[in-house]
């Protein structure tokens, strides 16, 4: 169901500029690639004093592998620090907060053409370090902008909005092939600056619309001392002018768990926390196994590669594919999403994990109090196991040439599945007992559930507690407390 216009331009706002360091930064060091091998012969030449000298392939490759994967280190550390920033100053300034590092990280790469007239090493450790700040916003962003997506919406509207990060990453995705790609878009002897320019561009805007952007109706909910006018200003912004401010007040402590006798346990050790954070955990990084950053990140590498020739004519075939490949990847996801959001009941194979893509369904599967933590851990191992795929990767081929992709993607992408069959639960129409009893009593969980409900059952069950495992039975009792009186 689409939601009223206000918020949906917010999410698809914060949606686009949560993705777009991770996805340019993945994207456009695929068909800028000869900008920066260009600089680097330079820095290897001027180092070594061998005038017009290119750096040998092998180095090359050791080289570029490091600076495309340094940015992962930081998107670890990132979503490390989520579930401390959430605690201590919530979700939307935790954003705000961490456009810093990537604005910084930008402006650093800015000058790694400078550092190249150096030394080899100044140019190499910039680029490096560079990426690695922006990917700390990168990894922050991934692991809050769940969070933020469930403050700011009611459970109605959470799957339709949820799968604008996978049309927003893709888009992104096609803006960093397309600009990157040297042979389509030209900005002449400054191409490596405007590159970095167009990179810090988007975050710079993100970080002043989150200072102006109003505190999320969940944030003020746990805020005692903040203001009745201001609470009902958030609520009437993100709900829309005529939302009734106590049903608000009650869906949040009901969706929450944030007082009653029925609040969950928060803690991630607990069996069934654990439980729904390893399925979790395993959804999250099947997405790694699509080889989809790989591609981003190489496909303009290995389609001249097996083409077996290096000229201009080969190079612009390969850059035109390969942003074929992402305008194909952004249609497909702005289809999805609208499939999503019509499936009928009954299509089960085709709502595994509906509502929620792989990098939201943890939050499907945990104690809402739990859901912070559980969030960054699951995207974290996502980003983990990218970062080391594509850290690898180069090498990988240069030895089995033939094989490196179904090796290191489509054999664990198979594992995955079969783990998720066994014990992912539905989790449509499902209340956090609901989802919480099905993965205490079954082993496999995805193979059994509880006796299914009536339709009218359903209907009245997701017309009462909302939408997944964001719901849990608090009492009446509960709401006298509130600050969206």
């Amino acid at each position: 169901m689409l939601p009223h216009g206000r918020l949906l331009a917010v999410a698809v706002f914060v949606s686009f500029a949560s993705n777009w360091q991770f996805a340019y930064q993945i994207t456009y060091v695929n068909t800028a690639s000869a900008v920066f091998r260009q600089i680097g012969d330079f820095a290897y030449s001027h180092s070594n004093g061998l005038h017009g000298a290119r750096m040998p392939e092998e180095r090359w490759n050791t080289l570029w592998s490091i600076v495309v994967a340094s940015f992962y280190p930081g998107a670890i550390i990132g979503f490390i620090m989520v579930p401390y920033l959430v605690r201590r100053i919530g979700v939307k300034r935790a954003l705000l907060y961490t456009c810093v590092p990537a604005i910084f990280g930008c402006f650093l790469q800015l000058f790694a053409r400078l550092a190249a007239q150096f030394d080899e090493f100044t140019f190499q450790q910039l680029l490096i370090f560079g990426r690695l700040l922006v990917g700390i916003q990168a990894g922050c962003s991934l692991c809050l902008l769940p969070m933020f997506v469930i403050e700011i919406s009611p459970p109605v509207h959470v799957p339709f909005l949820s799968t604008l990060q996978q049309v927003c990453q893709s888009f992104s995705t096609v803006v960093g092939f397309f600009v990157g790609s040297p042979l389509l878009v030209s900005f002449g002897v400054y191409e490596f600056e405007c590159l970095q320019l167009i990179a810090v561009f988007p975050t710079i805007l993100f970080f002043f619309f989150l200072i102006w952007l109003p505190h999320t109706p969940y944030y003020l909910l746990q805020d005692r001392q903040c203001a009745p006018d201001q609470a009902f200003d958030s609520v009437a912004f993100y709900y829309g002018a005529e939302t009734d401010t106590v049903a608000v007040r009650e869906e949040l402590y009901h969706r929450w768990c944030t007082e009653g006798e029925h609040t969950h346990d928060g803690s991630i050790l607990g069996t069934v926390n654990l439980k729904g954070l390893l399925i979790g955990s395993v959804a999250a990084i099947s997405f790694a196994f699509t080889a989809d950053d790989l591609i981003d990140s190489f496909s303009s590498q290995i389609l001249k590669k097996s083409a077996g020739l290096d000229d201009d004519a080969i190079e612009l075939k390969s850059q035109l594919t390969t942003v074929c490949l992402g305008i194909l990847l952004f249609v497909t996801s702005i289809f999805g999403s609208f499939l999503i959001d019509r499936l009928q009941p009954g299509q089960r194979i085709l709502r595994l994990g509906y509502g929620a893509p792989a990098w939201f369904l943890t939050s499907e599967l945990v104690a809402p109090k739990a859901v912070s933590v559980a969030q960054a851990i699951s995207t974290g191992l996502l980003l983990v196991v990218t970062g080391l795929m594509t850290l690898v990767y180069l090498n990988i081929d240069a030895l089995i040439p033939h094989y490196s992709i179904l090796v290191l993607a489509a054999g664990p992408a198979l594992a995955c599945a079969v783990v998720l069959i066994l014990f992912l639960p539905e989790t449509m129409d499902k209340t956090y007992e609901q989802i919480r009893d099905n993965l205490a009593v079954f082993f496999f969980s995805g193979l059994f559930n509880r006796k299914r409900l009536s339709l009218a059952q359903k209907r009245r069950l997701f017309q009462e507690s909302g939408y997944g495992s964001f719901n849990s039975s608090a009492s009446s009792d509960s709401f006298r407390n509130g600050v969206l009186r």
